[in-house]
């Protein structure tokens, strides 16, 4: 049953309120034909309603049928990108797949090992290297220090402990012969000016001289000089780097390398890993399938990383018919991206975007817009 003519009167009346045309100036009940459908009669009307608007109303009109369009195009372009960004993916993975040899794993870490390799040989006093947990800083120092035949305790020292300046100062003195000294994640590293100072002396000196220096109006140091000379190069491996004046100067006197990945990255890196380790047990088939499941239930909201992958191997291996309802109660996004993300995919205009956000997380504009550079910078690399 089609609209009845009361029922249309009413409809047209309001979009005449709507857009700003008086009730007097045309005749509704008159205009509605009751042998044509709403549909028709609204064909007819519209275009009639629409000349009689004021100026303003038509501008506005106007102005917004231009956001609707520039709107639908910058959604159409960013769903053809994502679509672009996840073929690139998938092929990526698909050469995982098909290859013998972990090529992604090698080219990714490549810069690492050979910084690392410079240090233990001598060739540079000291190396910085920053980039999220668990995404291989740590096992590949250590692999490219032993594949080189040096061994720990003889021809480096590996310290991720840290309590005072002067239980630093006697760690510099005791390994200050070693090719290597690498600092893992020490906390607290970079908040003492004094341990700062220990780092600035022990990574560069005059002539290439490096001296260290600790004073004491004490006998606290015991046995050990108030000054040494170390030739060990430091290695430090940080998730975080603070800002500052001291910091710089820290990182101007030695190399400093970026260790960091796309999400898009990382489950191509976590594919080349599950294909070619071992781990308790597992054939390729399930290692590869864990992955897959990684990939499919997680997005750029989610930290990602080796670590998280081993974990998933272990619920795995616990109960391979119910460990993905484990994974999703152990695996949480990060609340604010998460919104950010669901905030650009569900409005194709940006302020509309900024203000679900900001609905949903209480936060400001200029974090949505520092979250979409973060983003976008990771999908560059």
């Amino acid at each position: 049953m089609g609209m009845s003519k009361g029922s249309q009167i009413a409809f047209c009346r309001n979009l005449m309120k709507k857009k700003g045309v008086a009730d007097d100036l045309i005749d509704i009940e008159a205009e509605i034909d009751e042998t044509l459908s709403f549909e028709e009669n609204y064909k007819i009307l519209k275009p009639k309603i629409e000349a009689l608007m004021p100026e303003d109303k038509k501008l506005e009109a106007q102005v917004t049928a231009t956001i609707c369009r520039e709107g639908q195009a910058i959604a159409i372009a960013h769903e053809e990108n994502a679509k672009h960004i996840a073929e690139e993916r998938e092929r990526g993975i698909q050469e995982i797949l098909a290859s013998d040899n972990s090529a992604i794993l090698k080219k990714a870490f490549e810069p690492l090992r050979k910084l690392t390799k410079m240090v233990f040989e001598g060739y540079s006093s000291g190396l910085i290297v920053r980039g999220n947990g668990a995404v291989g800083k740590t096992h590949n120092v250590l692999a490219e220090a032993t594949e080189n035949g040096n061994r720990e305790g003889v021809d480096y020292a590996f310290l991720n402990t840290y309590s005072t300046p002067l239980e630093f100062y006697k760690a510099l003195y005791e390994n200050k012969d070693r090719k290597a000294i690498i600092l893992d994640d020490v906390a607290g590293l970079f908040n003492n000016e004094r341990t700062i100072a220990l780092l600035k002396s022990a990574l560069w000196g005059i002539g290439g001289r490096r001296i260290v220096q600790y004073n004491s109006s004490t006998d606290r140091l015991g046995s050990i000089p108030d000054q040494f000379l170390i030739t060990a190069g430091i290695i430090i491996l940080t998730n975080r780097l603070p800002t500052g004046a001291h910091i710089d100067a820290i990182v101007s006197r030695c190399h400093f390398l970026e260790l960091s990945f796309s999400r898009d990255q990382v489950i191509q890196l976590l594919y080349d890993f599950a294909k070619h380790i071992e781990y308790k047990g597992m054939n390729a088939e399930e290692k590869l399938k864990v992955v897959s499941w990684i990939k499919e239930n997680t997005n750029e909201a989610y930290d990602v990383n080796f670590r998280t992958l081993l974990k998933m191997f272990d619920l795995y291996r616990f109960d391979k018919n119910g460990w993905s309802d484990l994974a999703k109660n152990l695996l949480k996004p990060d609340r604010v991206i998460s919104e950010y993300i669901s905030a650009v995919a569900s409005c194709g205009i940006v302020d509309e975007q900024v203000n679900q956000f900001r609905q949903k997380t209480g936060m400001s504009r200029a974090t949505f817009f520092r979250i979409k550079a973060q983003l976008k910078e990771e999908v560059m690399r």
